[in-house]
């Protein structure tokens, strides 16, 4: 495994156990992002990408087409329990779309 592909703990300190030292990091989970990360080096080259606002999903009225759709045809039909869903910071439809935004993590209190 080269270098570049390694994972990088950061000790926080030693802990002697007999002959071994166990590593300690303060490891904890982002609240934004979910991601794990160490308290010690919550910088900009760990930052935490996300979505600073809610993911909307609510059903779209028909009745509020921004053009004329005939009604009874095969598309208005399909259109009629459409779900609008978007993040209302960005507007990606995607609710598994990376987030918009870039900061330092926020761990849970």
């Amino acid at each position: 495994m080269s270098d570049s592909n390694k994972k990088h703990f950061y000790p926080t300190k030693m802990i002697p156990t007999s002959n071994k030292s166990i590593h300690v990091t303060n490891q904890v989970t982002c609240s934004r992002c979910h991601q794990q990360f160490d308290l010690n080096h919550n910088d900009i080259e760990n930052y935490c990408q996300f979505h600073p606002d809610l993911f909307i999903r609510r059903p779209h009225p028909s009745h509020h087409y921004v053009y004329e759709i005939e009604t009874g045809t095969e598309y208005s039909e399909k259109l009629k329990n459409w779900t609008c869903q978007f993040w209302d910071c960005c507007g990606q439809e995607d609710p598994k779309a990376p987030g918009c935004t870039i900061g330092k993590h926020i761990p849970y209190t």
